[in-house]
């Protein structure tokens, strides 16, 4: 069985961001064929749908929910927490946005969303593995023995 190591400790600055921007060709297919595999494949032992490799780590589900809890998420949690905080010193900001009775449930929404994720990220890196601890022994150690399409059955 060959393997190779994927390290993701690499630098903004390097271009590797574009590994987290969804690449638009075939997007809902390669989605689809990867919530199958979560949804039932994991079960039935399937191999993985899409093939890791250095340049693609991540699969469409990956992409895209990293994408919208760094840009969507993350934001509208730290502003509706700030506007929250500072309802009594910005009185008429908090309030030309819904005040706190728009802000204190969007704020709680954002909260239970960010406690679903954590969630399903430890349920996924625990059951998506070749064994429960490998997905987050590669997020501690950041190096991951992913199989190469050459050491694959049939390949």
């Amino acid at each position: 069985r060959r393997t190779t190591r994927c390290s993701s400790g690499e630098s903004v600055a390097s271009g590797t961001i574009r590994r987290f921007l969804p690449e638009p060709k075939d997007f809902f297919g390669r989605a689809v064929a990867q919530a199958m595999y979560y949804t039932k494949g994991i079960f039935a032992g399937q191999p993985h749908p899409l093939e890791k490799t250095k340049e693609n780590r991540l699969n469409p589900l990956q992409q895209i929910t990293y994408l919208a809890i760094l840009n969507v998420l993350l934001p509208a949690q730290v502003i509706t927490g700030v506007l929250i905080w500072g309802a009594q010193r910005w009185p008429q900001l908090a309030a030309a946005l819904g005040g706190l009775p728009l802000l204190a449930p969007v704020h709680t929404l954002l909260a239970w969303a960010f406690a679903a994720f954590i969630v399903m990220h430890v349920y996924l890196t625990t059951a998506a593995g070749e064994t429960p601890g490998a997905g987050i022994k590669s997020m501690v150690s950041g190096w991951e023995d992913v199989e190469t399409s050459a050491s694959k059955p049939g390949a």
